[in-house]
């Protein structure tokens, strides 16, 4: 079947063969090169190189480097970051540029394109663990976490290690910055005192017409007001409270609660206020009266707690 399909591979033009046999060449020779290797990579990926004998850049770097494609991300990330903190690194475009030193300057060639790097960006060059936990980082986070990083460096070594705690420390741990965001949803809902009280009516009205089954309260009634709501604000925006309030998955919660969070939830079906346990099971926090309002006002005083999170 393999052979089959290499019928409906594309021929590379000679000039494209020609720069992917460059760039191979590069990548054999430079593998412990993480820069030269990701860049090389990056250009076989954005021109897809590879499409001459591989349908995907995944298997390509497989059959023809024997290295994985996370492997192969983690040089093109390094590169690219290398690229953006430290000044010192140019990649220039000069098919004509000669491979001498020049002043203080060292060139490393990367077939048409030339890596120049200078010499105390060389002595001071970081490998690529070291830049590996910066790659998922925005461009500017990227030169902060670093800037700040090799100034507090102990003894200054700059470990993968150190620059991890870097980041948590400008940054946050994820669990964190994912409870800071769901607490800032939260914050945004300025919510006054008299529209609170209303609407915790309001709700403990429609869980009444739940409860009896609709008998005093028709389900089409519930529905037309409750309606009728959302068309009054709908002119205003077209915000979901998913889009402010992002659906936590059971795997986020279950980061969080290993961190120290709490995560809890109303159900006002039942009157209770509900958290998670560990083994992600639900388990009764407290109850109220059926038709009580101050279940509301409880989940709300829980909301305050910054370890205190919504389900």
């Amino acid at each position: 079947m393999a052979g089959q399909m290499d019928l409906f591979l594309e021929k590379l033009p000679e000039r494209e063969e020609k720069r992917l046999a460059e760039l191979e060449g590069v990548i054999r020779k430079n593998l412990k090169s993480f820069f030269a290797v990701g860049m090389a990579l990056k250009e076989i990926k954005e021109s897809r190189l590879y499409r001459g004998t591989h349908w995907t850049f995944e298997e390509y770097v497989k059959d023809i480097f024997e290295i994985g494609k996370s492997s192969a991300y983690r040089y093109v990330g390094a590169a690219d970051v290398l690229l953006n903190i430290a000044p010192g690194v140019e990649l220039l475009d000069n098919d004509s540029c000669t491979l001498s030193p020049m002043g203080d300057k060292v060139q490393e060639q990367l077939s048409s394109k030339i890596i120049r790097l200078d010499n105390e960006t060389i002595n001071n060059l970081p490998n690529e663990r070291q830049l590996r936990p910066l790659t998922k980082l925005k461009p500017e986070e990227q030169k902060n976490v670093w800037q700040q990083a090799k100034e507090t460096a102990p003894d200054g070594k700059l470990t993968a290690k150190h620059i991890q705690k870097t980041i948590f420390d400008i940054i946050g741990t994820p669990e964190k910055k994912m409870a800071e965001n769901r607490r800032q949803a939260r914050n945004n809902e300025r919510l006054d005192p008299g529209f609170r009280e209303a609407f915790a009516s309001l709700l403990l009205q429609v869980e009444k017409a739940r409860h009896e089954k609709y008998k005093n309260t028709s389900w089409e009634e519930v529905m037309r007001h409750l309606d009728g709501l959302r068309e009054i604000v709908a002119e205003d925006g077209t915000r979901t409270f998913q889009d402010m309030v992002p659906r936590m998955e059971k795997k986020d919660r279950q980061k969080l609660l290993a961190a120290g969070y709490r995560v809890f939830r109303l159900d006002m079906t039942r009157a209770l206020i509900e958290e998670q346990a560990k083994d992600g099971s639900w388990f009764v926090h407290v109850s109220f009266e059926v038709d009580d309002p101050a279940i509301v006002y409880a989940f709300d005083e829980l909301m305050t707690n910054d370890k205190h999170l919504r389900g």
